[in-house]
């Protein structure tokens, strides 16, 4: 587990983030834990992986990840959506808003009691889901 708290002076870091990484898998699982309630970033620390980008494609709806301090879309990191409509695979943001700022794409909402169990049980369903052996 890594607790980022930005890198090397060149990020600032808005929101409390967990970086989960389990031994021998090539990705990582950022979990933010914002203001408006949880987010799940998936991303390979050393760069884009084709494996990675069609097993997200397979398994969920997603936004390339942007953020406050990105001036464009990172088109390796994969911000996880909710939309039960949505078809698998990139969707595109709304006019005006950055991928972090999609309602959707907070996945936990702090208003259940239970946002912790729910948080745990929706990133070990993401661990299950993201069984790559990408190097």
């Amino acid at each position: 587990i890594e607790i980022w708290d930005g890198e090397e002076e060149l990020r600032q870091i808005i929101e409390p983030r967990l970086v989960i990484q389990r031994s021998g898998d090539p990705y990582k699982i950022d979990i933010c834990v914002g203001i408006r309630g949880i987010q799940f970033v998936i991303f390979k620390r050393s760069g884009y992986s084709e494996k990675l980008y069609e097993t997200m494609c397979k398994e969920y709806s997603f936004y390339y990840w942007q953020d406050y301090l990105d001036h464009h879309a990172l088109f390796d990191r994969y911000v996880i959506s909710s939309k039960k409509d949505a078809e698998k695979g990139p969707l595109p943001v709304e006019a005006g808003k950055i991928s972090v700022q999609q309602e959707d794409t907070v996945i936990v909402h702090y208003d259940s009691e239970d946002w912790i169990d729910e948080t745990k049980t929706k990133l070990f369903e993401i661990m299950t889901k993201l069984e790559i052996k990408d190097s």
